[in-house]
């Protein structure tokens, strides 16, 4: 993905160029917000997609479809949240309701994902070759017996783990594995929930991560340090491509990680982790019996945000996540991607956009406030979203 990526962020540095070029002292006024969600659309439509949009740099053309419902997926409606949560499948049926998106936004990219597979189709045979999620789950495959016969309920992908190491699990050679490829309905709710997951959670991270930085200087500027320091062999814009460049930037630079991980600290997009008893015995805690099937619900808002495991909550600290201080952290007190087993599926694709995204702009641009820009931010009452 990280080609695709790099396109994508290009497209956003010719748009801010245009905005800062021209106007006295090379200073513009943006709407971080909408510039970032430009972004996270153009990220978001290649690489889940196939589709190459430049929102920002189209952004005079309302009628759009990809930008429009990208927009409108997320006007949640209360009842319908409400519904979902409360009434079971059956009732639900009868009201017509599939999904707590809008629906009519939600079967735009049904019907776009099917139309993608549908020209994967045509294209097979030929020298046509796609590198993105939807042609990764048209080629991907799992093995039945493999399934069966390996251990999965420990394996795990953590936030500190160095992006370039590969684990595997090993599987007895015995076994004669029946090949199955992913239906058609499989990659078009895979390809929903990449969106759906990886558009407006990022675009609220990397708003949020701006505010900070403008807000507290003395951070922007020794993350800009760190970047120029490490990245100083890199002058041009064509140097991104190199794999030398990418393992700076996603694995080489401590203070880039610890910025962002106190950002999602400080605003963790899902707001809230929801977790089942599986164990036929349940599982007792404090001394409180939880039986099977129970739904346990984790604010991660609250937990990021309780002074016995985060001093000064609501300052913003990177240094908590510096290397040196990373035995200050208490298990389980850092969730914005969940942990465990079952913790989100795209969180390395999430720090790989957001590190690439800030290595590029913090080098180029400084980010500052302005007499109408907030002290505190708000946010959208009743979304399931900190956004």
């Amino acid at each position: 993905m990280y080609p695709l990526m790099d396109r994508c962020i290009m497209k956003l540095v010719n748009y801010l160029d245009q905005q800062t070029i021209g106007v006295s002292g090379e200073e513009a006024v943006i709407d971080p917000k909408a510039v970032i969600i430009g972004f996270t659309i153009d990220v978001i439509a290649c690489t889940s997609f196939a589709t190459e949009t430049d929102t920002n740099g189209d952004r005079t053309n309302a009628n759009d479809p990809l930008l429009k419902h990208s927009e409108t997926i997320f006007a949640f409606n209360g009842f319908k949240i409400a519904a979902v949560f409360a009434l079971p499948r059956r009732v639900l049926n009868l009201l017509n309701i599939t999904t707590w998106f809008d629906q009519n936004s939600f079967d735009y990219f049904i019907n776009l994902t099917k139309q993608i597979l549908q020209q994967r189709k045509l294209e097979e045979g030929t020298s046509t070759k796609r590198n993105d999620f939807v042609q990764l789950m048209v080629d991907s495959f799992v093995y039945d017996d493999a399934l069966q016969n390996t251990d999965y309920s420990k394996l795990t992908a953590s936030a500190n783990e160095d992006f370039s190491e590969t684990k595997s699990l090993e599987t007895s050679d015995s076994f004669q594995p029946t090949k199955h490829k992913l239906s058609e309905d499989d990659i078009i709710a895979q390809s929903i929930l990449f969106f759906a997951a990886g558009f407006e959670t990022t675009a609220s991270t990397l708003t949020n991560c701006l505010f900070e930085l403008a807000k507290y200087p003395d951070v922007q500027n020794k993350l800009f340090e760190e970047l120029n320091s490490n990245l100083a062999d890199f002058l041009t814009d064509e140097a991104m491509t190199s794999q030398e460049y990418f393992e700076i930037v996603v694995n080489g630079s401590p203070y880039l990680d610890a910025t962002i991980k106190e950002t999602l600290r400080r605003y963790p997009p899902a707001i809230r982790i929801e977790r089942r008893i599986t164990s036929e015995k349940g599982y007792t805690i404090s001394g409180v019996h939880l039986p099977k099937d129970t739904l346990i619900e984790i604010s991660a808002y609250a937990v990021h945000h309780d002074s016995e495991y985060f001093p000064e909550p609501f300052v913003f600290k990177p240094e908590r996540f510096l290397p040196e201080n990373r035995q200050n952290l208490k298990p389980y007190s850092y969730i914005p991607f969940g942990q465990g087993p079952r913790n989100c599926i795209g969180m390395r694709f999430a720090y790989q956009e957001i590190k690439l995204f800030l290595a590029k702009v913090i080098r180029r641009y400084r980010f500052s406030t302005t007499p109408n820009t907030p002290q505190k931010l708000s946010f959208k009452p009743g979304s399931l979203l900190l956004n």
